[in-house]
């Protein structure tokens, strides 16, 4: 009988792990046809964007069995929902989750598993109660990491009212949970079901830190008719278990933060010219570090160590105001740095922070640069709240200590979210510190322990992974700029002379390391052919701007191997080594290590993050240039073994022996017949064609035919193609542009007219086309190409389509320099219309210019920074007529445009009503 027992109990164990097994298999089915479907989304859909054929989401059904199925069919939708979420979490967390980024502006990544996880706990939510949901709340209370998906589940748990569901919120009030918005909340609920919490439990809850929390307690407590609990101490509160943990985990992650005693101070920069007078001037208040007679230095709220140097010259950028006063007027100018300490009031930050939290702007005001930075950090916490409530913590000054760090818990979701802000914004500091230390002074022994504590204090944060990979390199490479250098131009030559082809190859290779450029303009990236220096050149304390310290100058490893593209003024342009295939093994040896180069580059200085550049890609880019394709693919290559990486290496030089006797044009035919076989579109072969046009290649053509006339080319693609043939030879798209002329994309329709227009096609059809668009102002190539072109014809059509382009309600508005140069065109084709176009605005003396509709309603306006007039006289000056003599002497004799415009209407009236001879 025992063994019959045993029996039945394995087989139901049995069957329980196949039916878990069953639901884990369809649920990892079910994500990945869900991943694929949103991740093939349009993000931008237009009238005649294919609806996307889809499923239903694979938490519908489980959700309607949820609401209305039978016992054992709520059992399993609750379990699979579970598994699904389990599934989707394990993704994102494990980095495994499939993502891409958004083209939007702050739109951020699209990461498929966190927003199913998200819309299951909206549409939980919106349902009705669910009691057999349980399981599938209690999954988000106890794993989610999203703490914005929580009160939408809570919500849920509120419609819920079963002994279950009140065990439940009694658990995630008392415990708390560590969501305080799901604490209070369970607390409220509990109320709200007429419920009791222990009165012990309750009374503590009570004291609770965070206000949510001690509030929703203290409802509870009067409905409960508990003893009063008394009034709130916020001293205590900042002293209780919860909090004591949460600073010592903060106080740990600032190590530089000033003892208790150090004396809080505003340190006044001020930059002198020669003659004294200031000329920029800047404050800092903090705890004061060192004073000394050549440098002063303050630790700040914002974690920062600013360092002052009185007495030190140096060299600034300044700006003024323009001689005009319209614009502003940036030039480097020598200054004498005066230094000024004067005692602050600590209380004076602290009522500045209580200001900021009460108005909610505290994330803005308190960023370092106001909302130029604080768009990037959110409305939470910020590092001058954590780090001047945390002084005051540690000082033992616990009711001011309360008056920063409660508020400042309080505008998170979790407590332990302020240590994490506190770590990855104090990760940046150290990161930067890094970088101006390894590309700015080249000091790598502060780099090195930067990247140390980098590693140490603040992992996984921004630049942890530049620590690790500078600190594992800078044991093997400090005598970098020292032993290891580059030569100055003449020594070089000189070195040439006695080295081989592949030796010359190796020293400039190996010497990549040591390239050190910088950002010219922003967003952009680093220039690779900058002149290179014997000293650091400096860089910015954010690891932003160079600084231009260099004097001795040096080769640029790079131009020397490749060539350059550009010139310094009348300097002999570069010619590099002339490389061939022939040099890849020398080259490709080189790929093995990815050595970080001294060159930062960012997206903007305002926003955190910065990039440190690296020698492979460069290496790389000079290989993939020779190929003529991407043949060293070492965007794959981030985890692979040394033995794999060899490997690599090997393919590459078994390629380039291979393709050794090809010519260019060769090797992009080869490389375009790889792309057709897998499948690109048009945008990924259309640079390559046009290498090919430019060789005189005619068989390019027939590719272009053949993606002009596939189904799956869109409008964008399409029009592409057509302004290719006719940059290079209209002639062979007659044939084919007439059936474009109805095509709904304007675009297109426009190209194909413009074919038409210079074959000798349905030009009746075709300036109507290109009139349509000059009317309609609808793309500004075709308002430059459409009316040149036109104008060519030389037809009175032609010429009465151009003239539609004076009838575009927004042209006045149009910024891109586009129709001056239409205007010049048609003055010069004998068109008087640019004239009286000008005419009416030159009495325009506001600044706004308003923007109407068909019907000749506003519906907005161009806004500029001087008067209307005084914009378009200065455009018929410099745009429109630069070379008419009248003109000219109007510009001598005014400078300014207001002075301008009297002198230009009349001109204007004489070019309307020229006079009889």
């Amino acid at each position: 009988m025992s063994r019959l027992l045993g029996l039945f109990a394995l087989t139901l164990l049995c069957n329980s792990n196949a039916r878990a097994d069953d639901l884990k298999e369809r649920a990892a089915a079910d994500l990945k046809r869900f991943y694929q479907e949103r991740l093939s989304r349009p993000f931008i859909r237009i009238d005649d964007t294919p609806e996307p054929k889809v499923g239903p989401p694979p938490w519908a059904e489980p959700l309607k069995q949820l609401a209305g199925g039978k016992p054992e069919e709520r059992t399993r939708a609750a379990a699979y929902l579970r598994e699904l979420l389990d599934l989707a979490l394990a993704h994102e967390t494990g980095r495994t989750a499939p993502w891409r980024n958004t083209p939007f502006w702050g739109g951020g990544a699209e990461v498929p598993a966190r927003d199913l996880r998200k819309e299951v706990a909206d549409k939980l939510a919106k349902a009705g109660p669910m009691p057999d949901a349980l399981p599938v709340l209690r999954w988000y209370f106890e794993s989610e990491t999203v703490d914005d998906f929580l009160p939408p589940v809570l919500g849920a748990l509120g419609k819920v009212v079963t002994k279950d569901a009140d065990g439940l919120r009694a658990e995630l009030a008392t415990r708390p949970h560590t969501n305080g918005v799901v604490a209070a909340g369970a607390i409220d609920q509990v109320a709200a079901r007429k419920g009791s919490l222990p009165a012990d439990r309750l009374a503590a809850l009570c004291h609770h830190h965070r206000s949510a929390i001690r509030e929703a307690a203290r409802k509870l407590n009067a409905q409960q008719s508990e003893k009063d609990p008394g009034p709130f101490d916020p001293s205590n509160a900042v002293r209780s278990e919860p909090v004591r943990k949460l600073m010592e985990d903060l106080l740990a992650l600032m190590p530089g933060l000033p003892g208790p005693k150090a004396e809080f101070v505003t340190v006044t920069v001020r930059y002198l010219d020669d003659k004294k007078v200031t000329k920029q001037t800047s404050d800092e208040t903090g705890w004061l570090v060192r004073r000394e007679k050549d440098v002063v230095e303050v630790y700040t709220p914002y974690g920062r160590t600013e360092v002052a140097r009185p007495g030190e010259r140096k060299r600034v950028e300044h700006s003024e105001k323009s001689a005009d006063g319209k614009g502003w007027v940036t030039s480097e100018i020598d200054v004498t740095v005066d230094v000024a300490v004067a005692p602050a009031k600590i209380e004076d930050s602290i009522k500045e922070v209580e200001e900021t939290r009460k108005k909610d702007t505290a994330g803005l005001d308190l960023s370092r640069r106001g909302p130029l930075t604080g768009q990037f950090e959110g409305r939470g916490a910020t590092m001058y709240e954590a780090v001047l409530g945390a002084w005051l913590y540690r000082a033992g000054r616990n009711s001011e200590a309360a008056r920063i760090l409660l508020p400042a818990l309080d505008s998170h979701y979790a407590d332990g979210q302020l240590t994490e802000m506190v770590r990855h914004r104090l990760g940046d500091l150290a990161g930067y510190r890094m970088l101006v230390a390894f590309a700015g002074d080249r000091d790598y022994a502060t780099a090195l322990t930067q990247a140390r504590l980098i590693d140490r204090l603040y992992p996984d944060t921004r630049f942890h992974r530049y620590a690790k990979g500078l600190a594992d390199q800078f044991p093997r490479r400090m005598d970098d700029f020292t032993k290891f250098k580059l030569p100055a131009p003449g020594e070089w030559a000189d070195l040439k002379k006695t080295l081989t082809r592949e030796q010359q190859i190796d020293f400039l290779c190996t010497r990549l390391r040591l390239l050190n450029c910088f950002q010219m303009g922003q967003p952009g990236g680093y220039y690779p052919e900058a002149k290179q220096y014997a000293e650091p050149c400096g860089i910015a304390d954010d690891a932003s701007w160079g600084q231009r310290k260099g004097k001795t100058e040096v080769i640029n490893p790079l131009t020397e191997l490749n060539g350059s593209l550009n010139s310094y003024g009348d300097e002999p342009r570069p010619r590099g080594l002339d490389l061939t295939l022939k040099d890849v093994p020398a080259l490709s040896r080189h790929l093995r290590d990815d050595w970080y180069m001294p060159t930062v580059c960012f997206w903007r200085d305002f926003h955190p993050d910065r990039h440190l550049a690296s020698t492979r890609p460069h290496v790389a880019g000079t290989i993939n240039g020779l190929a003529g394709k991407d043949v060293c693919q070492i965007d794959r290559w981030g985890k692979l073994t040394a033995a794999e990486l060899d490997k690599e290496i090997e393919r590459i030089n078994r390629w380039a022996a291979e393709h050794v006797g090809k010519t260019k044009v060769e090797l992009n035919w080869e490389a375009l017949k790889e792309e057709l076989a897998a499948g690109a579109d048009w945008n990924r072969v259309a640079g390559r064609i046009e290498g090919l046009l430019n060789e005189k290649q005619v068989a390019a053509y027939d590719v272009m035919r053949r993606f002009l006339k596939d189904a799956k080319t869109d409008d964008y693609e399409r029009a592409s193609i057509l302004r290719a043939y006719l940059k290079y030879d209209a002639g062979r798209a007659k044939d084919l542009a007439p059936e474009f002329l109805g095509a709904k994309s304007p675009a297109v329709r426009q190209a194909a007219a413009l074919i038409l227009l210079n074959t000798g096609g349905n030009r009746e059809r075709a300036r109507a086309i290109l009139g349509d668009g000059l009317a309609a102002d609808e793309l500004d190539w075709v308002l430059l190409s459409g009316a040149e072109e036109l104008l060519k014809d030389g037809s009175e059509e032609s010429r009465r389509q151009v003239a539609r382009v004076f009838s575009n309600r927004r042209f006045a508005a149009e910024g891109s320099g586009t129709r001056a140069r239409v205007f010049r065109r048609c003055a010069a084709a004998g068109m008087t219309d640019p004239y009286q176009f000008y005419l009416p605005l030159l009495d325009v003396a506001g600044t706004e210019l308003p923007i109407k509709n068909e019907k000749g309603e506003v519906v907005g306006a161009s806004t500029y920074s001087s008067s209307v007039a005084e914009t378009f006289a200065e455009e018929i000056v410099t745009e429109f007529a630069p070379d008419d003599p009248a003109v000219k002497e109007i510009s001598r004799k005014f400078p300014k445009p207001a002075d301008q415009v009297p002198a230009l209407k009349a001109w204007l009236k004489s070019r309307l009503d020229p006079p009889k001879k």
